[in-house]
């Protein structure tokens, strides 16, 4: 092997390194970058699951102060955004509920995250 071969035997095998390295570089950044999406996704389905459980409270507490009464539970109810809330509701005798007249959990749900408010009056 003469000197020419061997310095070209050498810069293949550098650019072989240097595009492997690269390469890795590349591979790091993409599953960071899947990973912070997913992440996104994530926060966006479980702000969906919170806003159901919270319109499930709302709807309960409209029903008890448009003087209906005590607060029903209410069976899982679908909104637009195909997100659902169910919600329970316990008088101040239940021994679970502290409070003064009423509690009342909704539970929301989107996908597969699920979300949880109470609320005691």
């Amino acid at each position: 092997m003469n000197n020419k071969e061997q310095k070209g035997a050498i810069m293949i095998g550098l650019v072989v390194i240097v595009m492997s390295i690269v390469l890795m570089i590349g591979v790091g950044i993409s599953t960071i970058h899947l990973r912070s999406l997913r992440a996104v996704e994530t926060t966006e389905e479980s702000i969906r699951a919170l806003y159901a459980a919270d319109s499930g409270l709302e709807a309960t507490l409209l029903y008890v102060y448009g003087d209906a009464g005590s607060p029903t539970p209410q069976d899982k109810t679908e909104m637009h955004n195909n997100a659902f809330y169910y919600t329970e509701s316990k008088d101040s005798d239940h021994d679970e509920c502290d409070a003064e007249f009423y509690c009342v959990d909704s539970f929301g749900q989107y996908e597969d995250i699920r979300r949880a408010l109470g609320v005691e009056y």
